[in-house]
């Protein structure tokens, strides 16, 4: 499975998540994935579901390293069948004014904290991205920053989106600048908008 994955050219993390999912499987069921049925699949997920009461998140990341495992590794296409994907849950996250964000960058611990986050809610940036951002990366003639680490994790600065499309920013510029492949990723923020809620027409009007 390691060598499938690398030759994919999948990123560490999501390697050892992967793996991490394999072994949880494996000591729930005490033998070799490549021993289970799908009736045994079938019932760890009745078990993460039901028993444990696992996220729909985690659920989703547990079925999505399985069916690498079993129609990638294993070569098993029917046992594909027997993995379905829980549904999401979609939520809005929760979205800081202005003033909140600039309370929040006041109660920073240290100034280098918050030139941190203040460079995170400035551009957009992730964690990860934060973390890996060097002085090599300002192109201080062009007034831009290259990021490295695009995606990789979960949290997403979503006041600096809402932000922009309330100051007039268009969702395709939105879009470039998060990195999101999908522009209904970038669709959410229309959602979270006090701009295009307040300039929407009241049909008494």
């Amino acid at each position: 499975m390691i060598d499938d994955m690398t030759v994919r050219n999948l990123a560490p993390n999501t390697m050892l998540c992967y793996l991490k999912q394999v072994h949880y499987l494996a000591r729930y069921s005490r033998k070799s994935p490549a021993q289970l049925t799908p009736e045994d699949i079938r019932e760890y997920q009745l078990y993460l579901a039901q028993d444990r009461k696992v996220s729909v998140s985690s659920r989703l990341v547990a079925m999505t390293a399985l069916r690498f495992l079993y129609g990638v590794t294993l070569r098993r296409e029917r046992f594909i069948e027997m993995l379905p994907m829980p549904r999401k849950e979609h939520h809005l996250p929760v979205i800081l004014s202005p003033a909140e964000v600039l309370r929040f960058l006041e109660a920073a611990p240290s100034y280098s904290h918050r030139v941190i986050f203040s460079t995170m809610y400035g551009t957009g940036m992730r964690v990860s991205e934060a973390l890996h951002l060097r002085m090599g990366h300002i192109d201080r003639q062009r007034m831009m920053i290259r990021i490295e680490q695009a995606k990789g994790t979960v949290f997403q600065v979503h006041s600096f989106a809402t932000h922009m499309l309330d100051n007039g920013a268009e969702l395709p510029v939105i879009q470039v600048l998060l990195g999101h492949d999908d522009p209904r990723d970038t669709m959410i923020y229309l959602h979270l908008s006090r701009r295009k809620l307040k300039s929407a027409p009241s049909p008494l009007e």
